[in-house]
């Protein structure tokens, strides 16, 4: 028989139990803002929650996909456009939450990491009334940065559940005694895109795919896309005097094609075969001595790759663009060159080789000459596979992609119009056209420069892209502009980023920006780059448009460099986040001291106030002392702040 002790000790547990939902809920933090023209409210979840959003009336609904109970510690009642919050779920239901807004007012929202941000716009009576006060200092992480409200909003979606009984199991196939097939490997991409020109080769051998760049230290590496990118693992990467290479296992029966060239590269793996036109070796005698001749444009420069799986060394060519490759290797008595997609390469079978590159050639010779098996001065042919059948869409395709890039070199496009337009006029500095020029330099010169690699781990290199200030600037452009009509696309679009380069040195960043969008017309594939990304946060940045410069600085590729810190304190104080700012603001500026003058000043003084901000008036002090001797020169604007 049961007691009535007994009755009671099950009775609490069962209520205990009861309650755990409610005492489990995560404690969600909730707090307003009032800015110029909008109060924000910011809900803050201990990871990115799901959510629907809807108007009903003078109140916004916001509906949580899981539960959680509101602390208002930081919600100031009738704070702007924020009158009141409402908490409609019960303990251990998921979260809804009404906002009461003013009549008229309109809304958005957005996801920040883990905050849910929500801002109420003024109505348009307010507006006139608030139109004369000073905005307050921000209250919440203004990271979550505000934007144009949109003309309506619509519900973000259902997170109801299904019930358990209504998911059906899937069916049970009977097992087949048959030998099952490996499952075929779809087509998948590899793309490399960066800044500046870079020249790669791209060969087969071993089962193993090899991008060779010829330059180092690059901030981006090869990625691969597809749906089966996981049966491929990662990318090796080996250091190579000159360059690196990035060898790739493939699986058997992977056929590899290059396109694009300089700034974008695409190699395609597919079990597809593809018609190709690649570059015959010629065999030739001069002077007596027997020579291998590969009829190649513009090829850029040979390196020396170590083998980590066959333990040897190749010799590989780099190209700047895909149309120069090497296709199907094939065997001589002092040499074999292997499948090259993109270049060339090969594997020497005698020591004293030589590769010497001409405008069009590739020349591989020896002290003593190649032996070259009486083979006549004429094309060697190539090996086929008359069983493959060509994919023929593919090929129109490409044939109609090297005739418009043959059509390019020599004709100025009408998109360089929209490039014309982001440029001033060349103009010395006192406003005078057609200036002489400050210092002989040459687009190669200037190419080169703002390809250089910073010190330390770091991303932007102002001083090698300042080339010279502002007296040399709109020369440097002119001479620039006047090479940029001859070439194809994507040499183009590497002098514009040069240029853009330049300006944001130069503190001109609506220039930069200008320059930024026309090299991102020319070749879209620019948007997913790394370092692109850092030069449009600094130019955004630098034109006050800190709302959108915080949403590329805050990209995890981004964050690993060291000065992005110091561009994110500043974009985070310009957005009125002083804690934040000083949160993530360095602690030694030395490195900002190299930066050219004017977007030092403009730093330097940020910091300050995010110092004086935080009460570290030591730290305030200090940096106003370094600013000191510039002082007497510095603009009255700055050096009334």
């Amino acid at each position: 028989m049961v007691s009535i002790r007994s009755l009671l000790i099950l009775l609490s547990l069962a209520m205990a139990l009861l309650a755990l939902p409610a005492l489990a809920q995560e404690k969600v933090a909730a707090r307003t803002g009032a800015h110029q023209g909008y109060t924000r409210l910011v809900f803050e979840w201990q990871q990115k929650p799901a959510y629907s959003i809807s108007k009903e009336g003078g109140r916004i609904l916001v509906r949580f996909s899981k539960a959680g109970s509101i602390d208002k510690a930081g919600v100031s009642p009738g704070d702007g456009n924020i009158k009141a919050v409402e908490t409609l779920s019960a303990g251990g239901e998921p979260l809804q939450v009404a906002i009461t807004i003013p009549d008229g007012s309109r809304f958005r929202d957005f996801v920040v990491e883990n905050k849910v941000v929500v801002d109420v716009y003024d109505s348009e009576g307010a507006k006139t009334a608030e139109a004369a006060k000073e905005p307050e200092p921000a209250k919440v992480n203004a990271k979550e940065q505000p934007a144009k409200a949109p003309e309506k909003t619509e519900s973000k979606g259902d997170f109801s559940i299904s019930s358990a009984q209504a998911q059906r199991p899937a069916p049970v196939h009977p097992v087949e005694a048959a030998k099952v097939e490996a499952p075929a490997i779809a087509p998948h991409t590899i793309t490399m895109t960066t800044t500046f020109s870079v020249g790669i080769a791209a060969y087969v051998r071993a089962g193993n795919l090899w991008i060779v760049t010829d330059t180092p230290d690059l901030p981006t590496h090869p990625k691969i896309e597809g749906p089966q990118k996981e049966r491929f693992g990662a990318f090796e990467k080996t250091e190579v005097a000159g360059g690196a290479a990035f060898r790739l296992p493939i699986p058997e029966g992977m056929h590899v094609y290059g396109d694009g060239g300089g700034l974008s590269w695409k190699i395609t793996l597919t079990p597809k075969v593809r018609k190709t036109s690649p570059a015959l070796p010629v065999a030739e005698t001069k002077e007596g001595q027997g020579q291998l001749v590969w009829p190649m444009q513009g090829m850029r420069k040979v390196l020396s790759v170590h083998d980590t799986v066959v333990g040897d060394t190749v010799v590989a060519v780099t190209s700047g663009n895909a149309r120069q490759y090497s296709g199907a290797g094939r065997n001589f008595v002092d040499l074999q060159s292997l499948d090259s997609a993109v270049g060339l390469a090969y594997v020497p079978r005698t020591d004293g080789l030589k590769t010497d590159l001409t405008t069009k050639q590739v020349i591989v010779t020896s002290g003593g000459g190649l032996k070259l098996s009486g083979a006549a001065a004429a094309p060697l042919r190539v090996e086929t596979h008359p069983e493959e059948e060509p994919d023929i869409e593919k090929e129109a395709g490409e044939n109609e992609d090297e005739a418009a890039q043959e059509k390019h070199e020599g004709e100025k496009p009408a998109g360089d119009m929209a490039l014309t337009e982001a440029l001033p006029e060349a103009q010395d500095s006192h406003g005078h056209e057609d200036a002489a020029p400050v210092q002989s330099i040459t687009t190669q010169d200037m190419s080169q420069a703002a390809g250089e690699k910073p010190s330390g781990n770091n991303i932007y290199n102002f001083p090698r892209w300042e080339m010279g200030g502002l007296q040399a600037l709109d020369q440097n452009q002119h001479i620039m502009m006047t090479d940029v009509s001859a070439k194809p696309d994507e040499s183009r679009a590497e002098d514009i980023i040069t240029m853009a380069k330049m300006n944001i040195a130069n503190n001109r960043a609506p220039e930069a920006l200008g320059l930024l969008r026309v090299a991102l017309q020319k070749v879209p594939e620019l948007e997913g780059n790394t370092e692109f990304q850092s030069l449009r946060a600094a130019a955004l940045a630098l034109s006050g448009k800190n709302d959108e410069a915080i949403q590329d600085f805050s990209r995890p590729e981004l964050m690993k460099f060291d000065d992005i810190k110091y561009w994110r304190a500043y974009v985070l104080a310009g957005l009125e986040d002083w804690k934040q700012a000083g949160e993530v603001m360095p602690k030694d500026f030395t490195p900002i001291h190299a930066y050219p003058k004017d977007i030092r000043t403009s730093l330097l003084l940020t910091f300050t106030e995010v110092a004086l901000r935080n009460g570290s008036v030591p730290v305030a002090q200090g940096i106003l002392k370094t600013l000191a001797p510039e002082l007497e020169k510095m603009p009255l604007w700055y050096a009334s702040a």
